[in-house]
């Protein structure tokens, strides 16, 4: 692989990554752009009472599917012909249906009896029933994004993205400040979104489908599927078990103040996520080169990613205090303190993909990824158990960044060991350490004018990067490239000028 063909492989991630990400950035954009409205029609508690929920319905959507959306990705190209993909597909499909819709009729009998175990408020019980059934009409939207990423339609998965967006706001807003139904009104407008967006899904679904049951199949699916739920399950537990655990040692609206400020510090993850869904295929087509050009290849696009990552998670930090005062009302404002925190641990958590890919490729050792969850996972849970009854939402945020911290670690310190890959180590060392520094200085600044902090800390923005180009760690040919795209832009940017100083 020269370096032309390079260059071009990394303009392909970055537009797939571009594309991917667009239903999220879209999603994440609209939150950022309905908090003002949401944080006025919705109390903390409101909030707390939606992030409690969606814990619920994160892992009944772990559950329903039985990992089989995942087998879809190994299945699909494994069949010869068209016909046994189509009878498959409907093996598959048919099953996570049956499967959804009986574990859903089940858990609404016996909800009381299942989720008291968790639950110290009786007012919770009406909305943990409307989340079982949120969880299984969103079971529909996995069979066709999963196909749609399969099959590179990357422009029709944005669309159904935004598509679900746009819906599903639309009518939250609706019920919560049109006809002022509150929170019963948000889990209103989302049940009733879904609903209508089953019946596109499941149309989608059963074009690329035959309906059949064929039992071998199911095993074949099963035996990818299966092993994926104990790290799935143990990844819901670093993510979001922490808001069960809150919810039974304190005040539901300080839950709320820790999910606002988990929401937005999640914007650093939408990023990693949709860069690695357009670098899997990079990786694993260029790791099986075994030339030494190909694996720095490699190790460049893990530094270019890191270093994307770090820029984004330190903006987010830095400036989230600010975002939060400009967006929220006042009873919302505390939840600026957790967002670095929480901002760090999913720093941590997107450095994981990239070793995550390299024990996924050694099929020996991939049992080591759910073990490392599993420790991490524990970790969480014992710290919040602990603390979270002394110290509140900050211990909540603390175990979280701890727990992910251990994640990947052990993950990095497993890849190096086994893979010994020639990652670039110098310059991500300069990276984090810089990375490191800043976030440090930037958590300690207190400045109430928030114009003199955000200038401050687009300051702090300048300096790693003027800090990195004295460190020498951009390589002549990269100093090129950049000061070309400066000279290009400002081409363009003087171009436009002209001409509307012509018209």
């Amino acid at each position: 692989m020269g370096q032309s063909s390079f260059a071009s492989e990394l303009k392909k991630i970055l537009g797939r990554s571009g594309i991917y990400s667009i239903g999220s950035v879209f999603d994440r954009g609209i939150v950022f752009l309905l908090l003002p409205i949401y944080t006025r029609y919705l109390t903390p508690a409101d909030y707390g009472i939606m992030s409690f929920i969606g814990a619920i319905t994160g892992v009944l959507a772990i559950i329903y599917p039985l990992g089989l959306t995942s087998s879809i990705t190994r299945l699909y190209y494994s069949e010869s012909n068209e016909i046994a993909r189509r009878r498959t597909l409907g093996t598959i499909w048919l099953t996570i249906f049956i499967t959804a819709l009986g574990l859903s009729i089940l858990l609404d009998l016996f909800r009381k009896d299942i989720f008291n175990l968790f639950v110290t408020d009786d007012y919770l019980n009406p909305y943990i029933r409307i989340s079982i059934w949120i969880s299984f009409f969103a079971v529909f939207s996995g069979f066709p994004l999963t196909l749609y990423q399969i099959q590179g339609k990357s422009f029709s998965y944005a669309c159904i993205s935004i598509t679900k967006t746009v819906l599903t706001i639309g009518l939250i807003i609706g019920f919560v400040v049109f006809l002022k139904q509150g929170i019963h009104g948000y889990f209103k407008g989302t049940l009733i979104a879904l609903i209508l967006l089953s019946i596109p899904y499941t149309y989608i679904s059963l074009r690329n489908l035959e309906i059949s049951f064929l039992w071998q199949k199911l095993k074949l699916a099963l035996h990818f599927g299966l092993p994926l739920l104990p790290h799935s399950i143990t990844s819901w537990v670093l993510a979001l078990s922490d808001r069960i655990i809150i919810q039974r040692f304190i005040a539901i609206s300080e839950l709320g103040i820790y999910s606002l400020g988990y929401q937005l510090s999640g914007i650093v993850m939408m990023f990693a996520t949709a860069i690695n869904y357009a670098w899997m295929p990079f990786f694993f087509r260029t790791i099986e080169q075994s030339d030494e050009y190909a694996h720095k290849n490699i190790a460049r696009m893990s530094t270019y990613y890191i270093l994307a990552l770090c820029i984004i998670a330190l903006a987010c930090s830095l400036f989230m205090k600010e975002i939060i005062m400009l967006l929220t009302t006042s009873a919302y404002h505390l939840a600026y303190k957790v967002t670095p925190i929480i901002i760090g641990a999913n720093l941590l958590s997107a450095l994981y993909f990239i070793p995550g890919n390299f024990l996924y490729l050694k099929k020996k050792t991939v049992w080591l990824i759910p073990v490392i969850t599993i420790i991490s996972g524990a970790i969480n849970i014992l710290i919040n158990i602990i603390y979270v009854p002394k110290y509140g939402i900050m211990a909540a945020a603390w175990a979280t960044l701890f727990a992910y911290g251990i994640m990947c670690v052990l993950n990095w310190f497993f890849v190096i060991v086994i893979y010994r890959f020639p990652f670039e180590y110098e310059r991500l060392f300069k990276i984090f350490l810089m990375f490191i520094i800043l976030f440090a200085v930037g958590y300690h600044i207190t400045i109430e004018s928030i114009a003199l902090a955000i200038l401050l800390k687009t300051v702090l923005i300048l300096i790693f990067f003027m800090t990195l180009i004295v460190a020498g760690f951009f390589t002549p040919s990269e100093k090129e490239k950049i000061q070309f795209l400066y000279q290009d832009q400002l081409a363009n940017i003087r171009k436009i000028i002209n001409k509307i100083k012509i018209s």
